[in-house]
């Protein structure tokens, strides 16, 4: 038995049951065909008589190298290949067609969604067969319907079946394009997404408790929330956290870099380049390391609360590592160099120790042991890491589009932030503190003159933090003209 290279049929050897008129026995070949009959049956070609079992074998091969990959453009409608099964067809002939026209990280995504969405329903279909009709239950019924799909989702396997079904009809494989005829449901209605320097309120308490009533302590949604309202931290950079970045003894957070999601537009820095061409494994990478934005490494308090559901997780982090043992899931990043690791604020706001460590390259993300080692704080119960791409559920909650009450209609991870801000400001701070906390963008002669904040004055924001203050307290001490100049300074946070 042996396979065929570059498919999944498999070209089966055997003795044949009858012998021949010397009393010899015979071999023969058989394999599934690549396309199916009128009526949609599986056909399987076979042929007997050969001498010996490597004979058997080369014809076979042969054979099947002959069907799989012998089609051309030139075969006309209801031939052989519109009788191919679906996932052949793509694998076999559109896929290599349209690699050659899109980036290498398009085509990724394109096969991850035929594989996961589309070849479940249509992947033993004939070509041909696949109607007009089913195509409108699968977009509408079973794409459209699963809150699970994003918009983007869903216009991309609209796309994909269109753009495949099109390379068919050109190439004279079937007649029509069976997508074309589809009626299809408008664009589902999205988050109410808010743009790029557009106003951000803060969140009131009340909305804040019907938040954490959804996502309770213990969840990891609770935590990044926590982290955002009461540290403020960007979403990024919540997900970028390591177990080496918090400090219990001196109640301090380091903010030391983010974790991004690969784009088209990505370019591997020189040194990813050359880890790149090192590690083919890495290829095929989906997250990065990169600095916090406007390189805003910095420390920050933690409140109280904050720093015992850290606790919390790490005691449960502890006993996930014992109970899975080595399948505990393992994450690396291809740094240049060590990194370092801050034990309190002042070892941090040392001007030579941040030099030094000054060299926070892009990198990375990968489970292959290439690189540094990446404890992060954020991971499911058998390591895996919990990325901010798993908060985009909790936006869709918070507005009501997964079958529950809307919370708030102008909600934004960001917002939390501008909580965040607006408490700094009620208790007292000035400016340079907030923007030294923040990781702001210098924005003033002030900010310039106080490039790092004093420990005393660290210390003096983590007391101040604790205090009992409700956010709403918070905000009714803000008068209507404070409240706006808060706002244009946190515009370009």
């Amino acid at each position: 038995m042996s396979t065929a290279k570059e498919t999944n049929r498999i070209v089966h050897v055997f003795k044949s049951k009858y012998r021949k008129k010397d009393g010899s026995t015979s071999w023969s070949y058989r394999f599934e065909m690549p396309y199916r009959t009128k009526d949609g049956k599986r056909e399987f070609a076979t042929k007997s008589g050969f001498l010996s079992k490597k004979s058997a074998l080369k014809a076979g091969e042969q054979y099947f190298d002959e069907l799989y990959k012998g089609f051309t453009p030139t075969t006309k409608t209801d031939s052989k290949i519109s009788r191919m099964r679906f996932s052949d067809y793509i694998e076999d002939l559109w896929i290599p067609y349209k690699r050659s026209l899109v980036k290498e990280s398009t085509m990724y995504g394109y096969e991850k969604l035929f594989k996961n969405l589309i070849f479940p329903k249509f992947g033993n279909r004939a070509l041909a067969d696949i109607s007009t009709t089913e195509i409108e239950v699968f977009l509408n019924d079973d794409i459209y319907m699963n809150s699970t799909i994003s918009n983007c989702t869903l216009q991309n396997v609209r796309a994909l079946l269109r753009q495949s079904f099109n390379y068919a009809v050109k190439s004279e494989y079937i007649a029509k394009n069976p997508v074309l005829s589809a009626t299809l449901h408008n664009t589902r209605k999205q988050p109410n997404k808010v743009k790029s320097g557009q106003f951000r309120n803060a969140i009131t308490t009340e909305v804040l408790q019907q938040i954490y009533e959804l996502y309770p302590a213990g969840c990891q949604q609770n935590l990044a929330i926590k982290l955002m309202e009461n540290c403020g931290l960007r979403l990024a950079e919540v997900f970028g956290l390591t177990w080496n970045d918090i400090s219990f003894e001196t109640h301090t957070m380091f903010v030391l870099r983010q974790v991004q999601r690969r784009t088209k537009s990505y370019t591997p820095n020189e040194w990813e380049q050359k880890q790149l061409n090192e590690h083919p494994v890495l290829s095929d990478f989906k997250y990065y390391v990169s600095n916090p934005k406007y390189e805003s490494k910095r420390a920050v308090p933690l409140t109280a609360e904050v720093e015992q559901l850290l606790k919390d997780e790490l005691d449960c982090q502890k006993a996930n590592r014992k109970k899975y043992g080595d399948k505990f899931k393992r994450y690396f990043y291809t740094r240049r160099t060590s990194p370092v690791h801050f034990t309190d604020f002042t070892s941090f706001n040392s001007r030579t120790t941040r030099t030094a460590t000054d060299d926070y390259e892009n990198g990375i993300l990968n489970q292959s042991g290439i690189g540094y080692e990446l404890d992060f704080v954020f991971r499911r119960h058998n390591g895996e890491y919990f990325n901010s791409g798993n908060m985009d559920y909790v936006t869709r909650k918070i507005h009501g589009f997964e079958g529950n009450d809307l919370i708030s209609a102008t909600f934004n991870f960001h917002s939390l932030r501008h909580t965040y801000a607006s408490r700094l400001r009620s208790l007292g701070f000035e400016e340079y503190i907030i923007t030294s906390l923040m990781g702001h963008k210098e924005q003033s002669t002030i900010t310039q003159m106080y490039m790092h904040l004093e420990e005393a004055v660290f210390n003096q924001v983590v007391e101040k933090l604790n205090s009992k203050r409700k956010v709403d307290d918070i905000l009714k001490s803000l008068t209507s003209e404070e409240i706006k100049e808060l706002s244009e300074k946190l515009k370009t946070a």
